[in-house]
């Protein structure tokens, strides 16, 4: 028998009557199907893909939920320094967005706002190099890629591999690039 939860962010409201987006999201166990969940899940967004993003990052922050596996967009964003060609930066960017445009905004963003890429990178000039699917099981401790961005193409595998093996050093990688696009 799944375990029912539902999650209504209905504090920001007061009495106030109102629609918005909801989903059904169902969470596997891992060991004991028992242990399944359904969620009624509605947020204050646009679109349902926005309610899962949230929602996911949620639930990632939970520490009852913290271990579980997801996948989310990534980007390989190439930032070149206005100065020193030796300063260029390569970035593998994943945040739970619906479309890898939306995860370059994002980042963009983020970076804007910090000093060292605010004053010394120029952001007209720098480049997506393809994107795809990354899927992240912190309890087994893997990484996989698959897919390609649909917008951005297909990211250099060697470049995948050799930022997540730097950067996730406990983690068992694996890098594939497909033509697979999940709109």
């Amino acid at each position: 028998m799944p375990i029912y939860k539902c999650i209504i962010d209905d504090e920001n409201y007061g009495n106030m009557e109102y629609d918005e987006k909801y989903i059904i999201l169902v969470l596997y166990h891992n060991e004991d199907e028992n242990l399944n969940e359904i969620h009624f899940v509605s947020l204050p967004y646009a679109y349902h893909s926005d309610v899962l993003r949230k929602y996911k990052s949620i639930l990632y922050n939970d520490e009852n939920y913290g271990n579980m596996e997801y996948d989310e967009k990534y980007i390989i964003l190439v930032l070149y320094h206005n100065e020193d060609e030796n300063l260029n930066e390569i970035h593998f960017v994943s945040l739970p967005y619906a479309y890898h445009s939306d995860v370059l905004r994002k980042y963009k963003s983020i970076l804007y706002n910090d000093e060292k890429y605010s004053t010394g990178y120029t952001f007209g000039s720098s480049t997506v190099d393809g994107g795809g699917l990354v899927k992240v099981n912190r309890k087994e401790k893997t990484i996989s890629t698959y897919g390609m961005s649909g917008g951005f193409g297909k990211p250099n595998a060697d470049i995948v591999e050799l930022i997540l093996r730097k950067t996730m050093k406990d983690y068992n990688i694996d890098v594939t690039i497909t033509n697979y696009i999940r709109g």
